[in-house]
């Protein structure tokens, strides 16, 4: 069996961080599903819009394998939510050849027990509404769709939210 691990991103593993979008979004276009622009996700881009201690790479044994972001406030997709409330889950991608080998479960259910760690009631994300298969995904990890709307006004997005009780501590 595989071990799993999340590291967080630095100034010299930012490059893989964005090698695993770029892959990503290339695959989603290949099948049709274009969401990402693969052309976004250079590294000087990278760190002008991102804060490195935000972005996460989960590795398998000694290589990355998948990445994430991870947020304390999202004003811009959940404006109303209270600070603390909640960490938001965005970026959460996986390199083809370990598809399928639970990596986003994993990445998942770190990023609810940080949450947990920092007292946070939620875990957040957000995905195009058109993603059946993602969206049921999503669902089966403890997800429930909480919104739906144009983002703006042209993307349909659903939002979803998991809920992690009131026992936060360990």
């Amino acid at each position: 069996m595989n071990s799993f691990s999340i590291k967080k991103v630095n100034i010299s593993t930012v490059v893989i961080f964005t090698d695993i979008l770029k892959e990503a979004a290339e695959w989603l276009i290949s099948e049709n599903k274009k969401n990402w622009d693969p052309l976004r996700f250079t590294v000087e881009k990278m760190l002008k819009h991102n804060n490195l201690d935000e972005l996460f790479l989960c590795y398998v044994g000694d290589e990355a394998a998948g990445c994430l972001k991870l947020q304390e406030r999202d004003e811009k997709f959940w404006p109303d939510d209270e600070p603390g409330d909640a960490l938001y889950v965005h970026r959460l991608a996986v390199r083809r050849k370990y598809a399928g080998q639970g990596i986003s479960v994993f990445m998942l259910n770190w990023a609810k027990e940080q949450a947990r760690f920092r007292e946070c009631r939620h875990i957040k994300l957000d995905c195009l509404s058109d993603r059946e298969k993602l969206c049921k995904f999503y669902v089966g990890q403890g997800f429930i769709k909480v919104n739906e709307c144009l983002v703006f006004g042209k993307y349909p997005t659903a939002f979803f939210e998991c809920r992690l009780g009131n026992n936060l501590s360990y």
